[in-house]
């Protein structure tokens, strides 16, 4: 903007965005460590929650919100075959 002599206020309404969309900075962190520590304990542990994998985060000192472990791609789900519908009927009746 200062190569073209605008001001952002004039340059932000030019192209129609806020200045607080411009001026935004992101505040996040990289969260794959702890991704992969929620993984590994689905993995281990099938059969605790979230809020179970919480406390076990909890625990080894990861100071996360439990909303983060919710997430259901963390999930590791055991799939069963499917019982056929003639094993239940035998037809006897």
């Amino acid at each position: 903007m200062a190569r073209y002599g605008a001001s952002q206020t004039k340059a932000c309404a030019l192209l129609r965005i806020s200045r607080s969309l411009y001026n935004y900075r992101s505040r996040a962190r990289d969260a794959r460590p702890l991704v992969q520590r929620i993984k590994e304990i689905a993995a281990t542990r099938v059969h605790y929650g979230y809020r179970r994998v919480h406390v076990l985060l909890r625990r080894e000192g990861w100071r996360d919100n439990c909303k983060r472990v919710t997430l259901p791609r963390f999930h590791v789900h055991q799939t069963y075959a499917a019982r056929a519908a003639s094993s239940y009927w035998t037809g006897d009746r």
